[in-house]
């Protein structure tokens, strides 16, 4: 063992040796070679052979080769001569960049030999690199304001070159105002520096241009430059000037408002903001401002209101306009209003005397009238005249007053109301006029006696007739009014047959009906004379007479007389056995029975024959389908099992005040804010998704629709028939509502024919360019159900444009020594055509000497070249003229010519020639401007100035500029592949000679991802339902990039979680479907977020958002609160009374969540139901229809039902158990003992020897009630003999107490009371008679005594005559009742009230009591409006207020103006006070009588509204806005106060208060009027204070001195005077490579005091490298940087940057920022067998090298050392586990078998358990072979087998049968619910068959009925028509009378 051990031991020690060794000789084989870069291939570095010692030939024996390791091979050996020589170029900047020494180590191996020699080359800087700036142009903002001395850093220029060839100095053009300075830094940066030398002024140079070269030091010396334009910023120094000192404008008065007056302008020579001037009313009266609009940006005055010549002529303004630095300019407008007649005449009733006697005078004044009119001249004279065929003429009274009188007689009687009318007429042109309409009532006197329309009256009255019978009636008319027309009837006083007339006949005093006042009897009187008098009610009154005569008629009242009665005397004795009278009688009551019972049987037939009608005709109603005609059936609900239809109608009532009957009128119900229309109703379209949905979504994402037409049709052509092609007949267009969803609308659809037609020009040129082919490309959408199909329709070309040159001729100079065969290359034409008709060829006209080429350039376009075919003699022809043709190849062709102008030089041997006739390069779109393009080049071998060869464009362009001298073209503007994605471009090359050469250059643009998508969404569906189903369309989205390729291909997806999906239809159309169930009740809409992403390089995205509102359906039924409900009611309760309330709540919205309730079953009876209880079905409240008797019903259930009015409905049951209590309500009642047949109690007998208990009778009660109100107790309330009788209290038991005694009376009676025991108790009384008697006998005399049996036919009689008497009083009660209902329906009293003239009622909804009876509540609207006039007279001062007028009064110190005025009705004038008004005066001091002056009494100063009006005063503060770099002396204008004083005591003088920065100064103007300004003093700075405050008083010069102060705020504005300043100077920060995208490394922060703007910073890089710049990502707002690519520390591990931060004025701060990457081990190592000696010999000595191996490791530090051998037990597999159990539930126990070494392959079952009790595993299998190589263990792969388990094949079976059964449920669900909607479809369709509208129902208005009085009112109403009742109930609930003018009690006592 220890042999071994040795072993091991001494074979480590050499190889480490040999190790040792290798190394030695490494190091000291070290050979140095030195090489300048850029030398060229196979340049000799030194000879390997020589310094190997080693012959040439020895160099393939041994195989030496030069070995290196991931880097282009810079060096080769030459085998042959052993030297080493460059491979390749070689740049020194390139392998060792900045570096000072750059060595390059290679190694040699001589495999020979088995050694390795280093070999060290050094490559020398050779100076082939210009100093480069990253920029070639610089912008740089210098604010005008900057102090000379300020220096701004220059861009730096970088050189590759190091040493003398590095970059050495600067060199700056010359300039006045700048000069350069150059700073050096630590390690020998040079920074230049631009100094400012003289003060900038942006007004006299805005710009300057500068040139900065940067010089290295290398021979030739290289130099690079930078062109630096200087932009100078504006600063606020220049103040606005306007262009007139004063604006005047006239204006005619009434200019509409908006009407522009005229508009000022100001000036301000500043640029920008500093520039923009604003505009303000500087001086403008309070009274003036709401006139004028002022736009304050255009200076344009406007009128705001209307101008009115006579309120105001003369407006005068002051306008200011100030720019941002407040500085200030001012100008006068002055605008006069030109008066124009637009004023009638008004006329003023001053006073008027209505009603006027009819027997009024003429000349009697009516009225005193005032007319006025405002306008002035000829406008303003008026007159005034009324119409000649009136009692009536105006007469002129003073000023502009008017009196208006009668001229003739009125009479009242023939008119009684004048209508008069006044027409104010002016003067001006065209003339104004006014009419007044005066309504006169003329008073009534009592000139006319009443009239009786006869001389004389006859009249007749049959004698007999009942007193008080009317006779007669007369009538006299009176044509007065009121009282005068009140007539009284009187009798003149007569006697007659002894007696006075008046106690045979009256009069009505009023109504003239002559009355009978006793029965005439025509035996006695046969007639009467009366004379009548009427009398009218006037004073003194009239009357007037008329006779009557009245005549009695005889009537067959008296029988025949017997006159012999002795014929018959014998027959007195005769009897009859019975009375023939009582038998007569009773056969008259039998026949009067009989006749009443028929006619009240025949009466209540025809009233159950109505009833009947009604009912059957709702029958009718109910068969037709269930519900009313044409009405959803989503508005019936059930109630108790009646189908009721509930629906909101507007409709009208016309109530007559004739008629009899109410019109209710039920107009069409409106249908515009249902979800489906009447007509969709009608054909019965349903809006649920039909069976073939799925059907017709595949064929629609299937279906590609494609027409050709050509360009150019004319609009409204037809394409095809899209609905056909569709699939879509002609009847389903309206329903599908077919139209195209496109950008532009190129097509319509036609909604008749389905036709696609042209909708806009189609222009193939316009809409797709020069493409090959054009396809529009749309969506035809179709509704219901909304589905999208993908249209393309090709656009054909047609030779529709002509070849066209661009310009007409084209010069072209050609040397006369030109060689024939020469080309020149000639302008191309455009063509907007393509294929066939574009341009084809080009024809040149006949020469002998040119000749035409046509050639095609690789797009396949043509071009034309000129070739010259004979030499040319300028001496002989010196100008040709050639006509070149473009032909294209339409049918016919069309043609564009052009003309050549060729002239012909003088002798130049040799012309330039190209390179390259044609240059072709590609260009990335969005490089900057200036970017090289391409460089030609022409070669011209003459000499001197013929060889000197200048560039030009043969067509100039504006998008590339071209350098003459050296032939490079750079880009002149951004170029945009979208736009134009190539240039072809002729560049010609011109010598001195002027001879010339061609070439093409041909500039292809390479798209770059620099557009977005954009996403635009079509046809987005309206309503999108809940249970729609997976797949539903709900959008049209298109999407649209710009960019083209990958550039332009578009993604969408949809972010977030959402059940939908987006698909594609077409090539960049999505549809946006439904991927999921939606639930509306738990997520009520969506936010849907849209992505549309390219597939460019750097992606570009764009989303946006869309709200989709689910709408619901009716998926939830109404569920209860409770399970059941019990309830107990107290028996007894009022009918009515709620006694239990449901409720049910439905997460469903709208009519889907209304819950209605209904009794749907019971235990009694179902007719009886509706009797007993009724549920509200809004509230679900129970009422009880009845009191309730617990003896009759002790409980009863219920079953209420839940429904909503979803369609279609859902509903839910619940019980309702309702218990009703007991009450005592009833008294016991008696049942022993009886009472007799007459009521009478009977008697008992009691034995006389009866002893002391004995048992007499027992009193037997009961009671109905229950309980304690059912306890009976007996009590003894009277007795004969108290003591000898006891009664059992619960018994009833009557005993005797003791034995009857002597003294006892034979006859007992006992008066007993039964009591229940309720609260209160009832109680009933039974009478016990008891009889002392051994036996029956003697008891017999006591009751001996009864009544005589009464006669039965007389008992008969008054039975009949009961009964007669009852059926007429209810017959009569009847025949009343039913009249009294009608008249209540149609002439009830508030109906009638709404009749009576200047009288509506008012009020609110009134809501009625509740219905338990199936009606539901009405309500009404209903308005009163009195007709009263309420006049208003306002009082006016007419006479102007002259400066002398004194009318001051002061009622408190304000001392306010009072301008009064006294106004009566006889003189105007005014009221003069001459008044001081003191400061101190006291309060309540009188100053004059203003009721006294005005002719008015106290009381009425009140009534006629005297007040008294004040003025106040403008503001008291004043805003100044002053730039912080104002001049010093600049005035600035201060308002100016108003003193209404004069002379010593007006306005004197102005004070300031003391300031340092300000002063006052007060300028006099010509009117004397002082000016006062603020003049700047001392210079501001907004930093050091920002505000100030100053007071300005204003003096009169007054005993005592009065002031007046203004406070002004004077706010000073920043400029831009201060540079942001970094927090830090350098910036220092550590990062480890590898870190994510987008990681925040730091943020600069830069802070500048200037305010607003001025302060506003932003950041950017000012020195970073070209590879650093795409590193890192910087926000120029908040100055952070983060990584935009990962960082690599093996690519660079330090990072230097400056960063600038500069505000608006371009004021600059600079920092430097440090990053240092940290380096992480992330990189694997890398292992290079370098050479590898094999086969090996088995003799091999210990330490004979084998292999060489190169190890290579890219990380620094630790992470480069490397462990050769991998450790035993390495990781071969990971086994992950988790368990959901928390602490020692989740510890896993994994257990592995047993690996042996003599196992090839193996199944590993590992097994994870946890330490639960009992724990719980889970199995996995791993397969593992144990093999020397891989294809031994894929050979033996197909052997190893999982053992299967038999628990799988159970799971499959489970599964399989799972499957099945959801399945098959599935099915089942989706045939009930197709099977429901075929159902509800069939019942629609009954009901749709019937037709639609309410049978019998008008659908007209009724107005007026027989040309009655109508009232014609709209009512809002809900209707409860029941299906199968029998009556209909209409409410009209009384009306409110809170807001009437005339309350109903007042109204009803007038009446």
């Amino acid at each position: 063992m220890a042999a071994p051990k040795n072993y091991q031991r001494r074979r480590e020690l050499v190889l480490l040796c040999a190790l040792w060794g290798t190394l030695w000789e490494i190091g000291r084989g070290q050979i140095h070679y030195s090489v300048p870069e850029e030398s060229d291939k196979g340049s000799f570095v030194g000879n390997i052979s020589k310094d190997l010692n080693l012959e040439s030939q020895e160099l393939a024996k041994h195989r030496v080769r030069i070995v290196s390791r991931g880097r282009t091979q810079l060096f080769a050996l030459n085998q042959k001569t052993g030297g080493l020589l460059t491979a390749g170029r070689i740049d020194r900047e390139e392998l060792c960049a900045q570096s000072t020494q750059c060595l390059v180590n290679i190694n040699i191996l001589v495999e020979g030999r088995g050694k390795l020699f280093g070999i060290e080359i050094e490559i020398t800087d050779i100076n082939d690199n210009n100093p480069k700036f990253q920029v070639e142009n610089l912008e740089m903002k210098i604010n005008e304001i900057s102090p000379p001395g300020t220096r701004y850093p220059l861009p730096e220029a970088v050189d590759p070159d190091v040493g003398m060839n590095s970059l050495r100095s600067y060199q700056l053009s010359p300039h006045r105002h700048f000069s350069l300075d150059v700073q050096t830094g630590d390690d020998g940066t040079l920074h230049p520096e631009l100094v400012l030398e003289q003060a900038l002024d942006r007004e006299e140079e805005a710009a300057h241009h500068l040139v900065l070269i940067a010089w290295d030091g290398g021979d030739p010396r290289r130099s690079s430059t930078v062109h630096i334009h200087v932009t100078v910023l504006d600063t606020n120094d220049n103040a606005p000037v306007f262009a007139l000192p004063i604006y005047r404008v006239k204006v005619p008065e009434n200019v509409s408002p908006g009407t522009r007056l005229l508009a000022v302008s100001a000036s301000d020579p500043d640029e920008g903001a500093n520039g923009e001037v604003t505009y303000r009313f500087w001086k403008i009266s309070e009274k003036q401002s709401p006139l004028f609009q002022f736009n304050e940006n255009t200076g344009e005055i406007s009128t705001a209101e209307s101008l009115d010549y006579e309120e105001c002529a003369f407006y005068e303004m002051e306008i200011q306009a100030e720019d941002v630095g407040a500085l200030l300019g001012r100008t006068k407008v002055l605008i006069s209003v030109e008066d124009v007649n637009d004023n009638r005449p008004e006329v003023i009733i001053t006073s008027l005397f209505s009603p006027v006697l009819e027997n009024t005078l003429p000349g009697t004044v009516i009225a005193f009238l005032n007319v006025y009119d405002r306008d002035s001249g000829k406008n303003g004279q008026v007159v005034c005249n009324t119409p000649h065929n009136l009692p009536f003429q105006l007469e002129k009274s003073i000023d502009n007053y008017y009196r208006l009188v009668t001229w003739k007689y009125l009479d009242r009687e023939k008119i009684s109301m004048y209508n008069i009318t006044v027409m104010a007429s002016d003067l001006g042109t065209p003339s104004l006029s006014t009419e007044t309409h005066i309504t006169l009532y003329v008073a009534d006197i009592n000139d006319n006696p009443p009239t009786f329309p006869q001389v004389s009256y006859s009249a007749y009255i049959p004698e007999n007739n009942p007193r008080g019978a009317s006779i007669f009636t007369v009538m006299a008319q009176d044509p007065d009014s009121g009282r005068n027309a009140q007539v009284t009837y009187s009798v003149t006083e007569d006697i007659i047959m002894g007696g006075p007339l008046s106690s045979y006949v009256s009069i009505n005093s009023d109504t003239g009906i002559l009355y009978a006042l006793c029965s005439f009897d025509y035996e006695h009187i046969r007639d009467l004379q009366l004379l009548v008098t009427a009398s009218d009610g006037g004073d003194p009154p009239l009357s007037s007479n008329v006779s009557l005569s009245i005549f009695v008629l005889d009537q067959n009242d008296n029988a025949p007389e017997i006159l012999i009665p002795d014929v018959l005397a014998d027959l007195g004795s005769i009897r009859t056995p019975g009375d023939p009278d009582d038998s007569d009688l009773t056969l008259y009551l039998v026949v009067a029975v009989a006749a009443v019972s028929c006619v009240f049987l025949a009466f209540v037939i025809v009233l159950l024959a109505l009833r009947l009608r009604r009912w059957h005709a709702s029958r009718l109603l109910q068969a037709s389908g269930g519900g009313l005609v044409g009405v959803p059936a989503s508005h019936f609900v059930g109630v108790d099992g009646v189908r009721a239809f509930l629906q909101t109608y507007s409709h009208e009532v016309s109530l007559t005040a004739d008629s009899r009957e109410s019109h209710v009128i039920f107009p069409q119900p409106n249908y515009v804010d249902t979800l489906i229309s009447l007509e969709s109703c009608e054909k019965n379209d349903s809006l649920l998704t039909s069976p073939d949905f799925r059907q017709r979504k595949n064929e629609a994402a299937s279906v590609q629709i494609r027409y050709r037409i050509p360009e150019e049709m004319p609009e409204g052509s037809v394409v095809g028939n899209l609905a056909k092609d569709l699939g879509l007949s002609v009847h389903e267009l309206p329903t599908r509502q077919l139209r195209i969803s496109s950008e532009k609308a190129y097509f319509t659809v036609s909604a008749k024919s389905g036709e696609l037609l042209v909708g806009s020009r189609l222009d193939r040129e316009q809409i797709c360019g020069k493409k090959a082919a054009c396809t529009l490309e749309f969506e035809a959408v179709a509704e219901n159900p909304l589905n999208f199909y993908h249209v393309s329709v090709d656009i054909e070309d047609i030779n529709d444009h002509t070849p066209k040159f661009t310009q007409t001729s084209f010069d072209l100079q050609i040397s006369e020594s030109t060689v024939p065969g020469t080309r020149f290359i000639l302008e191309t034409a455009e063509d907007a055509d393509t294929g066939l008709n574009a341009l084809q060829i080009y024809k040149l006209s006949l020469s002998p000497i040119f000749s035409l080429i046509n050639k095609e350039k690789q797009d396949g376009s043509k071009y034309p070249e000129l070739a010259l075919e004979k030499r040319l003699d300028r001496e002989q022809q010196s100008y040709h003229r050639l006509i070149l043709t473009a032909l294209d190849g339409g049918d016919p062709p069309l043609s564009g010519t052009t003309e050549l102008r060729i002239q012909v030089t003088d002798a130049n041997d040799n012309a330039p020639v190209f390179s390259q006739d044609v240059y072709r390069v590609s260009l990335r779109e969005n490089v900057p401007p200036g970017t090289a393009v391409v460089q030609v080049s022409a070669t011209d071998q003459d000499e001197g100035i013929n060889s000197e060869i200048t560039y030009s464009f043969y067509r100039t362009g504006r998008v590339f500029s071209l350098n003459s001298k050296s032939g490079e073209i750079t880009t002149l503007k951004t170029l945009d592949f979208e736009e134009i994605k190539e240039y072809s471009i002729v560049v010609e090359g011109r010598d001195g000679g002027g001879l010339a050469a061609q070439c093409t250059v041909e500039i292809n643009i390479q798209d770059e991802n620099d557009n977005s998508p954009e996403i635009t969404f079509h046809s987005l569906a309206e309503m999108i339902l809940e249970n729609a189903l997976p797949g539903t369309p709900i959008a049209l989205i298109k999407t649209y990039d710009r960019d083209s390729g990958e550039n332009g291909e578009v993604n969408c997806r949809l972010e977030g979680e959402v059940p939908l999906q987006i698909i594609s239809s077409s090539r960049n159309s999505y549809k946006l479907i439904i991927d999921g169930t939606l639930d509306r009740e738990q997520t009520p809409e969506y936010n849907v977020t849209i992505t549309a992403t390219d597939r460019g390089k750097s992606p570009l995205s764009s989303s946006t958002t869309i709200t989709l509102h689910i709408t619901d359906v009716n998926d939830n039924a109404p569920v209860f609160h409770q399970a059941s409900y019990v309830v107990h009611v107290a028996e007894n309760n009022p009918p009515g009374a709620s006694i239990a309330q449901v409720s049910a709540s439905d997460p469903d919205l709208g009519p889907n969540g209304r819950v209605s309730y209904s009794i749907v079953a019971s235990d009694l009876e179902p007719r009886a139901l509706a009797s007993y209880v009724s549920v509200s079905a809004q509230s679900g409240v129970v009422f009880a229809q009845r009191a309730f008797d617990h003896e009759q019903l002790r409980a009863f259930e219920l079953t209420l039902q839940a429904r909503d009015q979803g369609s279609p409905a859902l509903s839910a049951n619940v019980s309702l158990r309702v218990l009703v209590d007991d009450r005592n309500d009833n008294a016991p009642r008696v049942l022993y003992p009886a009472l007799g047949p007459d009521g009478s109690a009977l008697f008992d007998t009691v034995p006389r020897a009866a002893q002391p208990g004995y048992l007499v009778t027992k009193v037997v009660a009961v009671d109905a009630d229950s309980g304690h109100n059912a306890w009976l107790s007996y009590h003894v309330l009277q007795a004969s003999e108290p003591g000898l009788f006891s009664l059992g209290l619960r018994t009833g038991e009557v005993r005797t107490a003791r034995a009857l005694g002597d003294r006892d009376a034979a006859r007992q009676r006992l008066l007993v009371a039964v009591r229940d025991g309720g609260q209160p108790p009832l109680s009933a009384t039974a009478t016990l008679l008891l009889v002392f008697a051994d036996s029956l006998q003697e008891v017999l005399p006591d009751v001996s005594d009864r009544p005589a049996p009464s006669d039965p036919q007389a008992e008969l009689q008054f039975y009949l005559v009961v009964a007669l008497a009852l059926i007429s009083v209810l017959f009569l009660l009847a025949v009343i009742l039913a009249v009294a209902l009608r008249l209540r329906s149609s002439s009830s009293a508030t109906t009638w009230g709404c009749f009576q003239p200047g009288l509506c009622v008012k009020s609110g909804p009134v809501v009625p009591p509740n219905y338990s009876e199936g009606t539901l509540p009405y309500s009404y609207n209903l308005c009163v409006a009195h007709t009263g006039k309420t006049e208003f007279n306002f009082l006016k001062c007419n006479e102007p207020l002259s400066s002398g007028q004194d009318m001051l009064l002061c009622g408190d110190s304000s001392g306010a103006l009072f301008p009064l005025c006294n106004t009566s009705f006889g003189r105007l004038g005014p009221a003069r006070y001459a008044v001081r008004c003191l400061k101190r005066q006291k309060k309540t001091l009188l100053w004059g009588n203003i009721s006294k002056d005005l002719g008015l009494e106290p009381q009425e100063l009140a009534e006629r509204g005297v007040r008294i009006i004040s003025r106040e005063f403008q503001a008291e503060n004043l805003e100044v806005k002053i730039d912080e770099i104002a001049v010093l002396g600049t005035h600035y204008p201060l308002p100016e106060a108003v003193d209404p004083d004069v002379g010593m005591n007006s306005l004197r003088s102005y004070q300031l208060s003391p300031h340092r920065h300000f002063s006052l100064d007060v300028q006099t103007g010509d009117d004397g009027t002082l000016h006062p300004e603020l003049v700047l003093e001392q210079a501001l700075d907004r930093e050091e204070e920002a505000a100030h405050h100053l007071v300005l008083i204003a003096w009169d010069g007054g005993d005592p001195r009065r002031s007046s102060t203004v406070h002004i705020h004077v706010t000073v504005l920043d400029t831009n005077d201060n540079a942001p300043v970094f927090a830090l100077p350098i910036y220092r920060v550590k990062v480890p490579e590898n870190v994510s995208l987008g990681t925040r490394l730091l943020a600069v922060s830069a802070s500048d005091p200037d305010e607003g703007a001025n302060g506003e910073v932003t950041y950017r890089f000012w020195k970073i490298s070209e590879k650093q710049s795409p590193l890192f990502q910087f926000n120029e707002n908040t100055g952070e940087i983060s990584t935009a690519e990962s960082l690599d520390y093996e690519e660079c591990a330090f990072y230097e940057m400056e960063i600038q931060a500069e505000d608006v004025g371009a004021l600059l701060g600079r920092t430097k920022v440090l990053i240092s990457v940290e380096d992480m081990n992330d990189n694997r190592p890398e292992v290079i067998i370098t050479s590898l000696f094999s086969p090996v010999l088995e003799n091999t000595l210990p330490g004979t090298v084998i292999a060489f191996l190169n190890v290579y490791d890219r990380d620094s530090g630790k992470n480069v050392y490397l462990p050769e051998n991998n450790l035993r037990a390495i990781f071969i597999f990971l086994v992950p586990a988790h368990d959901p159990d928390s602490n020692e539930n989740t510890q896993n126990l994994v257990t592995w078998p047993y690996w042996t070494e003599t196992l090839q392959q193996s199944l590993v079952v590992v097994v994870v358990q946890d330490h639960s009790q009992p724990p719980l595993s889970s199995t996995v299998t791993l397969t593992m072979a144990l093999t020397d190589s891989i294809p031994d263990v894929l050979a033996d792969l197909n052997s190893l087998e999982v053992p299967a388990y038999p628990e799988t094949s159970d799971l499959t079976l489970y599964l399989v049968v799972s499957v099945a059964a959801i399945s098959c449920i599935f099915f089942t669900i989706v045939i009930v619910l197709l099977v429901l909607s075929l159902w509800r479809w069939h019942t629609s369709y009954l009901v749709q068959a019937v037709g639609v509208g309410f049978a019998g129902v008008p659908t007209s208005q009724s107005v007026g009925v027989g040309g009655g009085w109508a009232f014609l009112q709209t009512y809002s109403q809900e209707a409860s028509l029941m299906a199968d009742s029998w009556e209909s109930h209409v409410i009209f609930p009384q009306p409110k009378y809170d807001n009437m003018l005339i309350s109903q009690e007042r109204w009803l006592s007038e009446k």
